[in-house]
């Protein structure tokens, strides 16, 4: 399935039984958040935009899953 946008150098990270894709080259949206779920099945599967966004677009950068405790220490 494609993305709903066009991308180029984009990030993909895995979470939690999701797949993330991140930033891209273009200005018009590289600060969004991309998210590619299954719902019940292999066969239903989609891709949405999420809520948050890069507060700084970004393209060809490296994207990592980390803990929700690390995220909060570095955050707050």
């Amino acid at each position: 399935m494609d993305l709903p946008v066009n991308t180029v150098d984009h990030e993909m990270v895995a979470s939690k039984g999701n797949l993330y894709t991140i930033g891209n080259r273009y200005s018009s949206n590289n600060k969004d958040i991309y998210k590619f779920a299954c719902t019940n099945s292999i066969t239903n599967c989609s891709w949405t935009k999420i809520p948050t966004q890069l507060q700084y677009g970004r393209y060809m950068t490296v994207a990592m899953p980390i803990p929700n405790a690390l995220a909060n220490t570095l955050c707050n």
